[in-house]
């Protein structure tokens, strides 16, 4: 009721922008579904409210959001169309994602499994990544703040109180913390430089909270609190079996008090999880050194320069205090043809230095890059591992390339890198394929879900009707269940009506053979029931239970029982004996009783006339149909 009274619905803002409905309400803003009159698209219309208008802190905030994601290009950012003021009131206007929010899906399902929980991760941290390296702090990471459309893009959202990483520390006094239980303890302390880190700790908590279905920290505002200051965040597999090592780690990593010792920013974590999710596929997320790479710390002194032992300086060597003038000479000459020698040695010394120094420093200290494109991870390994280098590897899908085959190096190959180092390959995963869900028999609004959940899209939606399937569930899918294709697949949809509904044909006056052939042959079943008829040849059929016909047609359902009264052809009846000496009138009923036509035959003149029966024609005892033969009676 209170969207339908918002007095915005309805509204054109900046003369373009047809608000449709109310979306949502924040701390900051109201979000509006709207229509963008001028590219006719949906949108979704972000205005400040009304009682903050006055606040220049707020409305700066308001600008920045804008800004901050103006400047972003990512499938997995909410994407900024516009922005304005309009009547005093700014707003943004940005991309709809028709479909959910991460919160809504964890208070649904609970605890996500591990694979659905990384791939769900993965998307979080790649949009995340891409405002790390413009240099953007989101600072409001959350499950509320993650939209989730039909079709299963994940996209971040909300950057009212991001800043720039060299921007100056927020502190509670600024009056906006985001969700307590996603924030940072360094940002609760207001102590130390809001950066990228800051990020990374939010992402830990929600993802615990995916593994989990619990926030790592619960209570009230104080015991909150306390607990992001005194505790890291714990293992989720303390509360969920079945976590990968690798992943719990990491999650542990980016939740840890000390900033120093999460991951340095988006880009570096994305990094870990594509390593741990490449190392999966291939059999190798239990190893001791990639659950070890997970929880290497982001922090990193700076170069000390070398120190060197100090040179013991060649003075000359004191002489005897009792030697004279002649016996000095010889020992001084000594000395310099030492100092001549050593330093003669000390000049070799340092041109080999110098030569060496400067083969290493141009030369040696470098080595080639080796082709891997093509190659086997093992034989990529082999390659890098003889050239004096250490391969990292990320998955990638592809149509292309087989699974477990190099996709790209970089650096590419030939190139010249320092011994020693890091190269980098994408491996591929294989072509991506996602398996159609079991869809027959599920209503439509699930089966719809079911697509979107695996990546598919749905497609055309027909209706058909079923004798088995109940109306509204899926009869069949195109492709049918189990079958592998690539991601945004048409599924297409066959509806169930129901049973299809049989009109019953009008049947009177037809054999019952005929009859019961039509019925049989519509699907209907027929029973019969016998009854004699004065106007209907014995065999055919008298009437039918439902009636049916042309004004009034009646519809059954296949199976549906349809019952013929069958002609036995005309009731006999016998005229009876009894009706001699009755009065005219009872004699007449009696007759008329057995369905007999009565005429009266007078003998006797009125004045003397008894009306009392004298005889019956035909005969008393004759057999004759019910169907009104005429009996005349002698009345004297």
């Amino acid at each position: 009721m209170a969207a339908a009274s918002d007095p915005l619905v309805g509204d054109v803002v900046d003369g373009r922008y047809e608000i449709i409905s109310r979306a949502g309400r924040g701390g900051m803003a109201t979000v509006y579904r709207a229509l963008d009159r001028r590219l006719d698209r949906i949108v979704a219309v972000k205005i400040m409210r009304d009682d903050l208008d006055d606040d220049p802190e707020f409305a700066k905030r308001f600008d920045s959001e804008a800004r901050a994601v103006a400047n972003l290009s990512s499938a997995h950012i909410v994407s900024v169309f516009d922005q304005g003021v309009d009547r005093g009131r700014p707003y943004i206007v940005m991309e709809y994602i028709e479909g959910t929010n991460l919160k809504a899906v964890l208070v649904q399902q609970g605890a996500l499994p591990p694979d659905k929980a990384v791939r769900l991760l993965e998307d979080i941290v790649s949009g995340v990544a891409v405002a790390h390296a413009a240099g953007i702090v989101h600072r409001d990471i959350k499950p509320e703040n993650v939209l989730i459309s039909r079709s299963g893009d994940v996209k971040v959202t909300d950057f009212g109180l991001a800043r720039q990483s060299d921007a100056p520390t927020m502190t509670v006094a600024d009056g906006v913390l985001g969700s307590l239980s996603y924030v940072s303890p360094e940002r609760l302390l207001h102590q130390a430089p809001v950066d990228f880190r800051s990020d990374v700790y939010s992402i830990g908590v929600v993802a615990f909270e995916m593994l989990t279905g619990h926030k790592p920290f619960t209570g009230d505002t104080a015991e909150i609190v306390a607990q992001h200051l005194n505790a890291d965040v714990p293992a989720p597999s303390t509360i969920v079996w079945g976590i990968p090592p690798w992943l719990d780690a990491l999650v542990t990593a980016c939740g840890r008090r000390n900033a120093d010792a999460r991951p340095a920013d988006a880009g570096e974590l994305l990094t870990r999880i594509r390593r741990g999710q490449a190392a999966t596929l291939y059999g190798n997320g239990h190893e001791p050194a990639l659950v070890a790479s997970m929880t290497e710390p982001s922090g990193s002194m700076a170069a000390v320069p070398p120190r060197f032992p100090p040179v013991a300086h060649e003075d000359t060597p004191p002489l005897a205090s009792d030697s004279g003038p002649a016996d000095r000479v010889p020992a001084v000459r000594q000395v310099f043809k030492r100092r001549r020698i050593f330093a003669a040695i000390l000049a070799a010394v340092i041109v080999l230095g110098v030569v060496i120094g400067g083969w290493w420093l141009f030369s040696g200290r470098f080595t080639t890059m080796p082709d891997i494109v093509s190659q086997t991870t093992d034989a990529a390994t082999g390659l890098v591992e003889a050239a004096n280098l250490t391969l990292s590897t990320e998955g990638a899908f592809s149509e292309d390339v087989p699974a477990g085959v190099v996709i790209s190096s970089t650096p590419k190959a030939g190139a010249k890198v320092p011994r020693h180092s890091t190269v980098h390959a994408v491996v591929s995963l294989g072509a991506e394929r996602y398996t159609v869900p079991t869809l027959v028999g599920t209503s439509q609004a699930d089966a719809e879900a079911a697509i979107g959940n695996n990546h598919l899209t749905l497609g055309a939606v027909t209706q058909d009707y079923s004798d088995t399937v109940p109306a509204g569930s899926v009869i069949s899918s195109n492709p049918a269940e189990g079958e592998s294709v690539p991601p945004n697949t048409p599924v297409d949809l066959v509806i169930s009506q129901g049973p299809q509904p049989i009109t019953v044909p009008d049947l009177t006056g037809q054999s019952q053979q005929g009859a019961t052939d039509t019925l049989t042959g519509l699907g209907l079943t027929p029973s019969t029931a016998q009854a004699n008829s004065c106007t209907v040849h014995a065999g055919n059929v008298i009437s039918q239970d439902p009636a049916s016909s042309a004004d009034n047609p009646v519809t059954l359902h296949k199976g549906d029982t349809v019952t013929l009264t069958i002609s036995q052809g005309p009731a006999f009846v016998t005229i009876p004996g009894n009706v001699i000496g009755m009065k005219s009138a009872d004699a007449q009923q009696a007759l008329q009783n057995l369905g007999l036509t009565v005429s009266f035959n007078y003998t006797s003149p009125d004045v003397i006339r008894q009306d009392v029966v004298t005889a019956v024609t035909p005969a008393a005892g004759t057999s004759v149909t019910a169907c009104g033969t005429k009996v005349t009676l002698d009345i004297a």
